[in-house]
């Protein structure tokens, strides 16, 4: 049988996103930042240690827009899967993304007056406000409603490195405070200082003694890049719902797999 529109919106999305994944997984461990630090006596016992992060390798430039194509293709889906199953559709028709059930009851009904009122239900409770009443904004439609809107109407989706993890490997007998925190630090050209951190004893050691180390991931958007997997499999549990009235099993396969 023949995918439908909606089916294959969703379909060139998710292999877009695990193009991306694949792309990501690769580059984090690629070396693609050198990480130092400087040191800096201040006293008997204490040491002031500035880290940074010297980029060897650039993000390619076209994830950018790879992460827009895919975002656009998984939030079309739903659109398409609307518009196939309305009576007469218009200009209106589409699927619905509100994380307030005011702004549903007076904009996102007209979404979808001409569709079944099986359907219209299966919409409703799949709205941000009604699957996560106390954080909508976070749930994935409503990430993909935004992520959406910002690459359609403002600029391009911004696929970027941040330092994922900060460590630091040290005696105990040794105390340390941090003046600038690395973790969630963005990386782009050039160097970039990431972090510094004061180390102090009681006891003589050595400035070795302290090791400051950090890891780094790709972002979208300040975001986890594996967001895009979890925005995926929502899809597609909304999707597989509104064109067949079930619920996917939750243990069968998943586009992208486990995430």
């Amino acid at each position: 049988m023949a995918r439908t529109s909606a089916q294959r919106k969703f379909r060139r999305g998710c292999d877009q996103v695990a193009e991306l994944l694949d792309g990501a997984t690769e580059f984090e461990h690629s070396g693609a930042y050198e990480f130092t630090v400087e040191h800096e006596d201040r006293g008997l016992f204490e040491v002031v240690y500035r880290c940074y992060g010297e980029e060897r390798k650039p993000i390619p430039e076209e994830w950018d827009l790879l992460a827009g194509e895919a975002i656009q293709n998984l939030r079309a889906s739903l659109d398409h899967a609307v518009w196939a199953a309305a009576e007469r559709p218009n200009s209106n028709t589409k699927f619905p993304i509100f994380t307030d059930s005011g702004r549903f009851e007076s904009i996102g009904r007209g979404n979808i007056e001409r569709v079944s009122e099986e359907l219209r239900a299966i919409i409703e409770k799949r709205q941000p406000f009604k699957v996560a009443p106390q954080a909508p904004e976070r749930e994935p439609l409503e990430v993909l409603r935004l992520l959406s809107n910002q690459d359609k109407h403002r600029t391009l989706t911004t696929v970027a490195s941040a330092v994922g993890n900060e460590h630091v490997a040290m005696p105990e007998n040794v105390d340390v405070s941090w003046e600038r925190y690395g973790t969630n630090r963005m990386l782009g050209p050039g160097r970039t200082h990431l972090s510094t951190l004061v180390a102090m004893s009681s006891a003589e050691w050595s400035e070795g003694d302290v090791q400051p180390g950090f890891s780094y991931r790709v972002q979208i958007e300040g975001l986890s890049i594996t967001t895009l997997r979890g925005i995926a499999h929502r899809v597609f549990e909304v999707l597989v719902e509104c064109e067949t009235g079930k619920r996917p099993d939750p243990f069968g396969p998943y586009p992208l797999g486990p995430g």
